[in-house]
């Protein structure tokens, strides 16, 4: 996500940077490395679902804000 992010703010010549390291992607990131089967089974599959669908949503809005919003 972040490379694909990084190429649409440089255009088709994307240098391969990365988003900052507090972005929404790398929170998902993140969470998504950290998190075993047992782990998320154990706290709750829908509590785990949750967290994940809000991460989304960040990214979502941190990209409309940043590249669909004409203000």
């Amino acid at each position: 996500m972040d490379a694909a992010l990084a190429r649409v703010e440089k255009g088709a010549s994307a240098s391969g940077s990365s988003a900052p390291s507090d972005s929404p992607c790398h929170e998902l990131a993140r969470v998504l490395r950290q998190s075993s089967v047992d782990q998320v089974l154990r706290s709750g599959l829908h509590e785990f679902l949750m967290e994940v669908q809000e991460h989304c949503a960040a990214i979502g809005g941190m990209i409309f804000d940043k590249y669909l919003r004409f203000e």
